[in-house]
């Protein structure tokens, strides 16, 4: 089955606080080029799993996109910490 970022949506709207699916969804905006929205909806999955480390590796993803090298190291330091 492919993930569309319209499924994605349409089940965070369903589901509200499913941080698989922000993550996964900002994961698709980040490929897209939408970085603030991407780190909107990461940011959205670390509020309701702050433990969810692929979360954590696309915040990571796009903080290094952004060249915020110090918030990326910072974000990779707390996957290493799990």
């Amino acid at each position: 089955m492919a993930v569309t970022l319209d499924s994605l949506k349409k089940t965070i709207k369903k589901n509200k606080g499913r941080s698989q699916a922000l993550a996964w969804l900002a994961d698709m905006e980040l490929a897209t080029g939408e970085f603030e929205s991407a780190l909107s909806h990461v940011d959205a999955a670390l509020a309701a799993s702050p433990s969810d480390v692929p979360a954590m590796l696309v915040r990571a993803k796009i903080l290094a996109i952004q060249q915020d090298f110090a918030g990326c190291i910072s974000e990779y330091k707390k996957v290493l910490a799990k």
